[in-house]
């Protein structure tokens, strides 16, 4: 299934459905109490399983203490490095996207949710950091990806040959059957000429036999 989902990759790769980049769009979601401000940060050829792990690292890289509940990641008491000693609370949830994840993310400070209107300046650095998270993490997405399609051409390669060898093979041993079927039917017609004069002489010899049998009566 693997095999199959990584070629059905490769066919809409080509056709460039998967052409998108990391984007971050700001909306109101439910996180944390609520619906509240948020980043929506689309991450292109990133994996729920390997973006969760890679997140939730991040959080604890930043002094969080991460908790998850119902699908939504939240890292407790944050010191976003880069940003000053503020404390923040991080709600945050994962689903997937249309080539990759929607990485959704409420910040809070000081009891207020940041968004481009409560907090500008605040909300502009954040968005470089989150952007150059979700960046690395479509990279190394996309590495994985051209990894795996290397390895898939790699096998589909090998195949191949195995497969021209073995024709290769199987030719061969066809013209060494034909030779032989052509020495076997030479063989038959000599033995068979062989055989009609062999017939002949056992009919003259059984005649002499009879003879001599019959010779010997006659000393009687």
């Amino acid at each position: 299934m693997k095999k199959a989902g990584l070629i059905l990759w490769i066919i809409l790769f080509a056709t460039g459905v998967n052409a998108q980049k990391v984007s971050i769009e700001h909306a109101l979601d439910q996180l944390g109490e609520g619906y509240n401000p948020t980043f929506r940060i689309k991450i292109p050829h990133a994996t729920e399983k390997v973006l969760e792990k890679k997140w939730s690292g991040f959080l604890k890289d930043n002094d969080a203490k991460v908790r998850s509940s119902k699908g939504q990641i939240k890292g407790e008491n944050a010191i976003i490095n880069g940003l000053g000693p503020d404390t923040l609370q991080i709600f945050s949830r994962l689903s997937e996207d249309e080539d990759g994840m929607l990485l959704k993310v409420a910040v809070l400070k000081n009891g207020v949710f940041i968004s481009p209107t409560a907090d500008p300046d605040y909300c502009k650095r954040l968005e470089t950091i989150f952007g150059d998270f979700a960046f690395n993490q479509a990279k190394e997405g996309l590495n994985k990806k051209i990894e795996d399609t290397a390895d898939l051409l790699k096998d589909t390669q090998k195949e191949q040959s195995d497969l021209v060898r073995e024709n290769e093979h199987l030719a061969s041993d066809n013209e060494s059957m034909k030779k032989k079927i052509a020495q076997n039917e030479n063989t038959i017609d000599d033995n068979s000429k062989k055989s009609d004069e062999l017939k002949q002489k056992i009919q003259a010899q059984q005649k002499s036999l009879e003879l001599l049998r019959g010779k010997l009566s006659e000393l009687k």
